[in-house]
């Protein structure tokens, strides 16, 4: 990372990997039926399909791309959590941060019971989960573990056109980023990475990169799991639809079965590790736990908790058991006769004391002996024994909230809210000299929600809520970005002459992507503001204007990475940027209808246009046209002005007015409010590519509809009906061919000429960034955090 006025630089490459995994027999161990009691079912979905038969896993070797990477992170010393002087050499003393139970000031443990007729020595206290629902929680849980999604603006519209394969005019190529809300939603399978972005699931391969993408879900995904054959996700509820799970195979792809119970959010789903039963819980509004029986893809089993689930895991050696974690630590079983039994962990005295009783458990993984790793809100790790129920061991791991934890040969990986990844060495982990050391620790660029890692604990991929996923090395102590995101909306795009295109993001920074191959080259970070838009200087790659939302412009060289200029031509946040077609003039926008006319080699401000500026409207249009020396000028209460401009002399004169009307009230039926123009449509205006002196104009109005507005003529040439009101606008003038986003969620392109449409989905929300770039022939789609890349084929 590089520091400059501007804010902080960043840079990284991707590099390519492959899995190798060996197929294993679970073994499955019946509990000891007369110690447990059942909880009452509530069985409200019974859907049959036949089952697939299971398939084993074949993995392949792990391969590196012999790309270069980028810098390592700076090495990170090899500390133990023990007070004495750190060395690189482990030690097996004990730890003063890890309490075990045989502590005087513990309580005492219910002793664990002998074997009986070879089956599994389980001792829980037998506690019914009420069928009932209990009073939901009043206010979501503020552990970052807990899935809270924001309400899309939109829902996914039923009225589409879907092409047929062979006749669609889109390809959608690549998805960026990984979905900043989801919870362990990673999933590396041989040599392919199975990863969300809103309601796509995307399969890529890391040997070639290219990405299948499963559209299924019309909302967000918000977790995945898998089994030998088989893959799972769901996704979150929205109005009056519940939340959805579909389940995959694993190998082909193919939907399986889409089973629908939560009302609500689903907080996390796990199969057990036969792969009979899928589990998913609900999140704080619903509490409930539900069996599916993957047999049929039926409700075998719902379950009503107290208190609201963070995260599930099923044991590693028995199909019956699983633990679920969240304000506290619930044991299950799943009994001989198909009944659920569940027990309430127990914490020793020294945990509370040390810890206080508002600690939450969020996040939870088994150990190859049944034993289990729970991780809490307050940064501690915990070891408990399933079959006493109770906590054994805790240490102080991070000093904020732990998301992940995963557990293999004796290591066990953490990390969450701290941005640091941690592997710890565990030793004699079912004894009472158990020891942990700190072996080694990486920093990531955000809260660590996701983690996978291949059998010796080498190498894995990491999920963030940047929206990055990272792949590591722990022998070359190396993090690469293997899959880069955005961590808040995407507000601009912008292409250079090269290729390189530019992203503009709510978060305030400006990011540079090389094309091919796809992956970041350069961060822009501004602190305290938004960054609003971006334009590359016409016939220059290297020089990239951006906007932000304190009304200030800042322009910068990628040549030498460093900021060339800053401007303050507004008091209002910026909306557009647009450079004149020779590129000596830079004209900017601002949210009160502002316009500002400026040097782009001097700074200087040339001219200020304050027409539009009676009705504090935002600008939201501004475009040169390419067969003539016009520019224009949109707002958001339907005014478009036309300007001849002679840039050589320093002359601009408006030569036409639009004023285009609409209804008294809003889409939705509400009186319309004139001066609350953010619930309207947005005004979009463009000139034609292909007709001289004709605008192409969309708009709140009577009807949904493109006019062709000729104004020389002064007289509107055609118009075009559309189903949806339009969010984005633009031109591809080779295929003639008009793109519209809408806020229904559809990308659509339509005939220039004929009027035809096809429509395509791919965005859980309103898709509000809709650009052409012709160097490449590529489409990008862009709605909240997620950008889309199509191939036009026409």
């Amino acid at each position: 990372m590089v520091e400059t006025e501007s804010g902080i630089l960043e840079s990284g490459v991707m590099s390519t990997l492959v899995e190798e995994d060996k197929p294993h027999t679970p073994v499955l161990m019946a509990p000891t039926p007369d110690l447990l009691q059942p909880v009452q079912s509530d069985i409200r979905l019974e859907e049959t399909l036949d089952n697939s038969d299971d398939k084993t896993l074949d993995m392949s070797s792990i391969l590196l791309n012999p790309s270069p990477p980028p810098a390592p992170h700076p090495p990170v010393e090899t500390v133990k959590v023990v007070e004495k002087e750190a060395s690189d050499k482990e030690s097996n003393s004990d730890l003063e941060n890890v309490s075990n139970l045989s502590d005087d000031n513990s309580e005492e443990l219910p002793k664990a019971l002998a074997p009986a007729n070879g089956q599994h020595p389980f001792q829980l206290s037998p506690e019914s989960a009420s069928p009932i629902s209990p009073e939901p929680s009043p206010e979501p849980p503020l552990a970052l573990r807990h899935i809270t999604l924001d309400n899309p603006k939109s829902s996914l519209s039923d009225k589409r056109y879907m092409a047929s394969a062979d006749s669609c005019g889109l390809e959608l190529t690549t998805m960026m980023g990984n979905e900043t809300e989801a919870r362990s939603n990673v999933i590396w399978r041989g040599s392919t990475l199975f990863y969300t972005l809103g309601n796509v699931l995307i399969a890529e391969d890391l040997k070639t990169s290219k990405q299948e993408h499963l559209i299924q879900h019309t909302e967000t995904i918000t977790s995945l799991a898998h089994t030998a054959d088989r893959l799972a996700s769901c996704s979150a509820a929205h109005k009056l639809q519940p939340s959805q799970i579909c389940v995959w195979n694993a190998d082909t792809l193919e939907l399986l079965q889409t089973c629908t119970y939560h009302e609500h959010q689903i907080q996390c789903i796990e199969f057990t590790v036969d792969g009979s039963y899928l589990i998913s819980v609900g999140n704080f509004k619903e509490n409930a736990l539900v069996l599916w029986d993957m047999s049929n893809y039926a409700v075998h089993t719902v379950a009503k908790t107290e208190n609201y689930v963070h995260a599930v895991a099923c044991d590693p050696q028995n199909a019956t058991e699983f633990v679920t974690v969240g304000k506290c630590v619930q044991f299950w079983i799943l009994d001989h006769k198909q009944e659920l039994s569940v027990a309430t962990g127990s914490l020793p005295i020294q945990f509370i004391r040390s810890v206080g009783d508002e600690a939450e458990f969020t996040a939870v993984t088994y150990t190859d002996t049944g034993m289990v790793y729970i991780g809490t809100s307050t940064g501690y790790v915990t070891l408990w024994d399933p079959r006493s129920t109770a906590c054994i061991l805790h240490w102080s791991a991070h000093p904020q909230e732990i998301d992940m934890l995963w557990y293999q040969n004796s290591s066990l990986l953490s990390g969450g809210v701290s941005k640091n990844l941690k592997l710890w060495n565990i030793q004699n982990t079912d004894s009472d000299d158990t020891t942990v050391m700190l072996h080694d620790e990486l920093e990531f660029d955000a809260a660590i929600v996701s983690c996978v890692m291949d059998e010796q604990m080498n190498l894995g991929i990491v999920g963030t809520t940047s929206g990055t996923l990272w792949y590591v090395n722990w022998e070359d102590k190396t993090s690469i970005r293997l899959v880069g995101g955005h961590p808040a909306p995407v507000n601009d795009i912008a292409f250079s002459s090269g290729d390189t295109f530019a992203v503009a993001i709510q978060d305030g920074s400006l990011r540079l992507w090389n094309y091919e191959p796809l992956e970041q080259a350069v961060q822009f970070q501004v602190v305290s503001t938004s960054c609003t838009c971006a334009v590359f200087r016409p016939g220059d790659s290297t020089r990239v204007s951006a906007g932000y939302g304190d009304g200030t412009i800042r322009t910068f060289d990628l040549a030498s990475v460093s900021m060339i200029c800053k401007m303050a031509p507004h008091r209002q946040a910026i909306t557009i940027l647009r450079y004149s077609q020779n590129g000596q003039v830079l004209v900017s926008g601002d949210n009160n209808g502002l316009a500002s006319v400026i040097n782009s080699e001097t700074g200087l401000i040339m001219r200020v246009i304050s027409d539009h500026k009676k009705s504090n409207a935002a600008v939201t249009s501004l475009n040169f046209s390419s067969l003539s020396p016009h520019w224009l000028l949109a707002t958001a209460d339907r005014r478009v002005s036309v300007w001849a401009a002679d840039w050589e002399t320093d002359n601009n004169k408006m030569i036409a007015w639009l004023s285009f009307p609409a209804p008294s009230f809003t889409p939705s039926g509400e009186p319309l409010d004139k001066h609350n123009y953010k619930t309207l449509p947005p005004s979009l205006a463009q000139f034609s590519p292909l007709e001289r002196d004709t605008i192409l104009y969309t708009g709140y109005g009577l009807l949904q509809e493109i006019l062709f507005y000729n104004f020389k003529s002064k007289e509107t040439v055609r118009k075009i009906d559309l189903a949806h009101w339009a969010t984005a606008l633009d031109i591809i003038p080779n295929s003639n061919l008009i793109v519209v986003g809408s806020h229904d969620r559809l990308v659509t392109i339509i005939d220039y000429t004929s009027g035809t449409f096809q429509d395509y989905v791919a965005h859980g929300d309103e898709v509000g960034v809709a650009r052409y770039w012709e160097k490449n022939n590529v489409l990008c789609s862009g709605s909240g955090s997620a950008i889309a890349l199509w191939y036009v084929k026409v």
